[in-house]
Formats: C-alpha cells, sequence, structure tokens
C-alpha cells in the first residue's frame, strides 16, 4: 500500500507546482486587472479635463458629466494647479454643516467649500 503511494509522489508534487503556478497567475492578473481600471479612471478624468467639463467652484475643481450634473466628489485644487493631478478629496461636515475636505495626496486639510448651485 505505502509503496504506490510512494509512487504517487512525483504525481502529485506536479499538481502542486501547477496549482501553486495557477494562483500566481490568478493574482498577477487580478494586479493588472487593478491597474487597468485605475488606468481607465485616469483617462477618463483626464478626457473631462480636455473636454473643459472641469471647472473651479466654491475653493475645489468639479468634473461634469456629458448632461452636466456633477460627477462624484470634488477634487483637490492644489494638486490640480499645481501639477494637473485630478485626485479627489475626502469629504465630511463639521457640527455647523460646513462642507471640509482633505487630500490624501497633499496632505492639504480643512478645504472648505460648497457644492456649486
Amino acid at each position: 500500500m505505502w509503496l504506490k503511494q510512494l509512487k504517487a509522489v512525483p504525481a502529485n508534487l506536479a499538481k502542486i507546482a501547477d496549482i501553486d503556478k495557477n494562483l500566481e497567475i490568478k493574482k498577477e492578473l487580478s494586479e493588472t486587472q487593478k491597474r487597468l481600471e485605475k488606468a481607465e479612471k485616469r483617462l477618463a478624468k483626464d478626457a473631462a479635463i480636455k473636454a473643459g467639463r472641469m471647472f473651479f467652484c466654491n475653493n475645489v475643481f468639479w468634473i461634469q458629466d456629458e448632461n452636466g450634473d456633477i460627477e462624484g466628489s470634488p477634487y483637490c485644487p492644489h494638486c490640480f494647479e499645481l501639477d494637473g493631478k485630478a485626485v479627489h478629496l475626502i469629504v465630511w461636515q463639521n457640527g455647523s454643516g460646513d462642507n471640509i475636505a482633505k487630500c490624501l495626496e497633499c496632505k492639504s486639510d480643512e478645504i472648505l467649500f460648497r457644492m456649486p448651485e
């Protein structure tokens, strides 16, 4: 019985190696997909900027979709003006109901803004 199991060891090791290789390929594909999704979002932002749909209003930058509606959260004015980067701001409201934002890229914080009308 053990001799039969011993003979099967090389084949089982090969199967394990194939499984490890497949897992590594899946991991690489997942990382590549994440990079592509980031690049796609960046290209969409760049296209919006070039199409003139990005505008400055109430201390921050915004992007309008093709219908003129505001897309998502505001963008950092410092990153956009200094580096041309469209970086979303982290937004919250203080106790007075003021909108406050912080940029994790350039570390700008306490940016007060209002929603465009």
